[in-house]
């Protein structure tokens, strides 16, 4: 257990790291923005890949990129849902790529913070897997699951999380772990919920955000917005609205794009409310 998502995506590139020293890390310019400042940390070369239009990861540029660099491990950071666009880095399309390019020293880890609790409820939605070829992934515990402290899960193959491990003989236990001492109260919140919940509440939570996303989405459209909403993703994104619609409605913004991430406490009168103000302050 982590402290967030941002310990989780660097416990998942340490390990990386460490099988790989000199490894070359790929991310999307939609992934986010701590995986930056951990390579930084880490001391990893990497190499931001632009994105398609709907923030998945460009997967041509990508196999150009690592073309160029043939001669080094591939390491890669997809994300499960990015923060602005709540895109899916397409697992497949990557994995083509690297077999097309005859790559065998990989490593991938998954970003997964706020969808990893939804896309294994969802049928047919993109799965991110160990069977299926990812090496770690990291996913909030704060967001959906709802704990009430910052916390996530980081979950990785034993073998690789043995490459870390440091015997403490002072607390007579092995280490595998970014910051050591950390919150056993979370673990408790965590165990409790699941115990709660089971997955058919997590599955039923999934499902109710993704329609009201939908709805959200149709709503927007029928005043002329020009929304986007990526399949099985529950943020609908748009032109940033005017700085009054903005700050009532606590809007997130990047550059000229403005989202709705729609969790459980967004309801359909909410966002009946939400649009009739937009359309009175476009």
């Amino acid at each position: 257990m982590t402290a967030g998502g941002t310990e989780g995506n660097m416990e998942g590139l340490f390990i990386a790291r460490e099988i790989y020293p000199d490894g070359v890390l790929y991310i999307s310019e939609d992934a986010h923005y701590s995986l930056q400042k951990i390579a930084n940390i880490l001391r990893m070369r990497y190499i931001i890949i632009r994105s398609l239009e709907n923030g998945e990861i460009n997967y041509d540029e990508l196999e150009h990129n690592i073309q160029g660099n043939k001669h080094k491990p591939v390491i890669l950071s997809l994300t499960c849902g990015t923060t602005v666009r709540g895109a899916y880095d397409n697992l497949e399309k990557v994995k083509e790529v690297l077999e097309r390019n005859q790559i065998t020293k990989k490593y991938i880890h998954v970003d997964a913070a706020l969808s990893g609790m939804i896309v294994p409820f969802i049928s047919r939605a993109p799965q991110y897997t160990f069977d299926k070829g990812i090496d770690s992934v990291a996913i909030s515990m704060h967001k959906f699951l709802g704990c009430p402290l910052m916390s996530g899960i980081v979950i990785t193959k034993k073998e690789y999380a043995d490459r870390i491990s440091t015997k403490v003989e002072y607390i007579n236990s092995h280490d595998t772990t970014i910051l050591g001492s950390r919150n056993g109260q979370v673990p408790l919140y965590v165990y409790a919920a699941i115990q709660k919940y089971c997955t058919d509440r997590f599955a039923l939570d999934a499902k109710r955000c993704i329609s009201r996303a939908k709805y959200l989405y149709s709503k927007l459209k029928k005043i002329n917005i020009a929304a986007k909403l990526n399949k099985f993703s529950t943020t609908v994104y748009f032109f940033t609205p005017n700085r009054k619609i903005v700050d009532k409605w606590q809007l997130s913004v990047y550059g000229n794009i403005a989202h709705v991430v729609v969790m459980q406490h967004v309801t359909r009168d909410m966002i009946d409310r939400f649009v009739k103000d937009l359309e009175r302050n476009r």
